[in-house]
């Protein structure tokens, strides 16, 4: 009977053990100590949108325990973009109450841990930001990918550019948000004209002389991009510089842009107004005239390298500008200014700068000279003055005749059957001042450029260069040259 108890007691035992599922596990080890993200990493959203849920922190010290009222410290990676303000393009911010912040200092609560709002910003791609405990050390890094958001149009570049006939460059173009975030759709491109041809990469052909556009499409999206095939050619030019106070100086480049160098540092012109540039008789050379304003020297440099030197090194001028060869190349014509002399005046020298006197005898203080241009044999000068707008003048009476045409800079055509005039719109007129007409109604600012053959003119307007067709009056935009002034195409050999 005693056995039967005993037997029975322990049938009860093992029972109840059963009944409690075994051997009592002992509780798990808390967390290490450290700074870890319990919820909230690697979130994905897009762009200038508070992310779905907080990113929550905890903080344990040395001893496993959580840290209540320990200060973290919390940095927003900054973008990639350089040309951006305080949280404008930034991947990540934080938000606490009505305000962002790139970097931002909160405490742990009684649990250890702190709850961080995070928006996104302007920039798409992979961000993250960095928690720091400097109290015990620790650090962790949290993960947010930014998406691009709704798309709004198609970023084009370049958007106007130029190619010679025969000549590519790639038009870049991708569908984007309102930050110009691009979006994965794919753009295509066509064109319907002659002037150019493009394939399914964007790449650009120039075809013809003209103005053509490529048409991109991307989705419901579309937008275009101009290109311009001008003739070849090569021109010098004053470079006004990227922003006020950047170094300035004359530069040689060709019709579409390329083979850009600088051949002379000068000095800053005064408003933008260039360095009278014009080419010297052996078509490798430029003449232009630098230094004080008011007391300007005429340099030449050689577009193939070395340094500028003066046309007039001994006299008998001291100060010389508006260099311009007759079309003969062979008569220098200059407005200078002598040590006998109270003004500046129209002025000749051989091409070699020999020879040089003052046009017509006695210096008129009353009138300011600009801007001469002579016919191709120099028999006659077209001048620009302050008091009768341009003037023809003959070197060798000094005899002035108004044309009756105030403001602008006039340029003789190089078979000397017509004049060019800028101002309001590219003019066109007999030498005698008849048959004036407009060629293109743009704002001209200087002094227009023949072509060596007369078929096209080469000036500045606003923000960038023209060509203008002679016979046919059409227009091609430079796009390239919106720093550039006093833009002269280099003569015929």
């Amino acid at each position: 009977m005693r056995n039967q108890i005993a037997v029975f007691a322990r049938l009860i035992s093992v029972g109840m053990m059963a009944a409690c599922g075994g051997t009592t596990e002992p509780p798990a080890p808390p967390p290490p100590p450290g700074l870890r993200v319990v919820s909230g990493d690697n979130q994905s959203d897009t762009i200038h949108t508070i992310i779905g849920q907080p990113i929550i922190l905890e903080l344990r010290g040395p001893d496993r325990n959580v840290a209540a009222n320990q200060t973290v410290t919390l940095t927003a990676e900054p973008a990639d973009r350089v040309d951006c303000g305080p949280l404008t393009c930034d991947r990540l911010y934080f938000v606490k109450g009505n305000e962002g912040f790139r970097t931002l200092t909160d405490h742990t609560d009684i649990n250890g841990r702190i709850s961080v709002i995070v928006n996104t910003g302007e920039e798409a791609g992979p961000a993250a930001l960095t928690a720091e405990a400097p109290t015990f050390g620790y650090s962790v890094v949290a993960h947010v990918t930014v998406t691009a958001g709704a798309p709004v149009g198609i970023l084009v570049q370049p958007r106007d550019s130029t190619a010679y006939v025969g000549n590519t460059y790639p038009v870049g173009a991708a569908l984007v948000d309102r930050f110009h975030n691009r979006l994965s759709k794919a753009v295509s491109y066509s064109s319907a004209t002659p002037a150019i041809s493009v394939d399914g990469t964007g790449r650009v052909r120039g075809v013809s002389i003209g103005r053509g556009f490529v048409v991109l499409q991307a989705g419901a999206f579309s937008d275009t991009a101009w290109i311009t095939v001008p003739p070849r050619g090569t021109l010098a030019a004053y470079d006004n510089g990227p922003l006020f106070g950047t170094p300035t100086g004359l530069v040689k480049l060709e019709l579409d842009g390329s083979g850009y160098r600088m051949i002379a540092a000068t000095t800053p012109a005064p408003f933008g107004g260039g360095v009278g540039p014009s080419w010297a008789a052996n078509g490798r050379e430029v003449l232009f005239h630098d230094g004080v304003f008011g007391s300007e020297r005429l340099y030449a440099v050689d577009t193939l390298g070395g340094s500028p030197r003066l046309v007039f090194p001994a006299g008998p001028t001291t100060s010389e500008r508006w260099g311009k060869l007759s079309g003969d190349k062979n008569i220098l014509y200059f407005v200078g200014r002598d040590l006998s002399s109270a003004c500046s005046w129209l002025w000749s020298s051989l091409s070699d700068g020999s020879a040089a006197a003052p046009i017509g005898g006695t210096p008129d203080c009353s009138v300011s000279l600009s801007h001469p241009s002579a016919s191709p044999n120099g028999s006659e000068v077209v001048v620009t003055t302050d008091r009768d707008g341009l003037v023809l003048v003959n070197p060798q009476t000094g005899q002035f005749t108004p044309l009756g045409i105030n403001g602008p800079i006039a340029e003789w055509s190089p078979d000397g059957s017509l004049i060019a005039y800028g101002g309001a719109g590219i003019n066109l007129m007999n030498p005698d001042g008849s048959g004036r007409r407009v060629l293109a109604s743009s704002d001209v600012q200087g002094r227009p450029s023949w072509s060596p053959d007369g078929a096209w003119l080469l000036y500045r307007v606003s923000g960038r260069l023209e060509l203008a067709n002679v016979s046919t009056g059409q227009v091609l935009p430079l796009a390239y040259g919106s720093r550039l002034a006093d833009p002269v195409g280099h003569p015929a050999p």
